[in-house]
């Protein structure tokens, strides 16, 4: 990723955080993400800590400076933010963004690029890891440093995304916790939402409207209104002006 950020900044003829913020960041409204922090940011950025070895004590990690890895994990940012990614993942069907990436772009992105893994099962995409959960695939990716962990994975299909972002790290980036965490959030809105996904869709025709039709009254008396059908279609009209007591 330092390599490929190198490769984009020479490309773009732009600084790598300058090209982001602008094609990315801002019109994602990605207020709270960028690569550097204002005094408002810094007073709200969590305390990191870390699990040394070989007791496996924690210890707070140190402040560095994260402009030497910003091309691969300098980015500030917050859940929010990183929620309002993932939710342009599911506008892969739209190309109302040619601005930020199109709809076969983002298709491309979690189309796998390598062999499958013979001991994770998983390929790769442009930026996802690749696997199949329960019958879905899983777009995934984590990463961290000292003091910090993220893990994002995302169900296309369902448009089911999930955040983890920890202020605490292991040794040799391990994420299990984060990875824990995140397929224990998945399991609980598997069923629910492919129960959802399995419904009909709406279809205003099957209606019957007739149900619907009647005198109604506000709670109180204040109002009443009257909803007819007209030609396979329901009226709503008032049959007073209400009036109000607002002292």
């Amino acid at each position: 990723f330092q390599l490929l950020g190198i490769a984009l900044e020479t490309a773009a003829r732009e600084p790598f955080e300058k090209y982001i913020k602008s094609n990315i960041l801002d019109p994602l409204d990605m207020r709270n993400s960028d690569f550097s922090l204002n005094e408002e940011q810094q007073t709200r950025l969590a305390v990191g800590y870390t699990y040394l070895e070989p007791d496996f004590q924690r210890y707070r990690a140190p402040d560095w400076d994260l402009s030497i890895i910003k091309y691969s994990g300098g980015l500030y940012s917050t859940p929010e933010d990183i929620a309002r990614f993932v939710s342009f993942q599911f506008r892969d069907q739209s190309n109302n963004d040619q601005n930020i990436l199109s709809g076969d772009g983002l298709r491309f992105m979690r189309t796998p690029q390598t062999m499958r893994s013979p001991e994770s099962h998983d390929t790769y995409g442009i930026g996802w890891a690749i696997y199949e959960y329960e019958g879905h695939q899983v777009m995934g990716h984590g990463g961290g440093h000292w003091g910090f962990g993220t893990k994002v994975e995302v169900l296309p299909d369902l448009k089911l995304g999930v955040v983890t972002m920890t202020n605490c790290n292991y040794p040799q980036g391990y994420l299990g916790p984060n990875k824990d965490l995140t397929r224990i959030i998945i399991d609980k809105f598997l069923p629910i939402l492919e129960t959802k996904k399995a419904e009909p869709p709406f279809d205003p025709r099957n209606v019957e409207i007739q149900k619907y039709s009647g005198l109604y009254a506000v709670p109180g008396e204040y109002a009443h209104a009257e909803v007819q059908i007209k030609k396979d279609t329901l009226y709503f009209s008032l049959m007073e002006m209400p009036e109000f007591n607002v002292a």
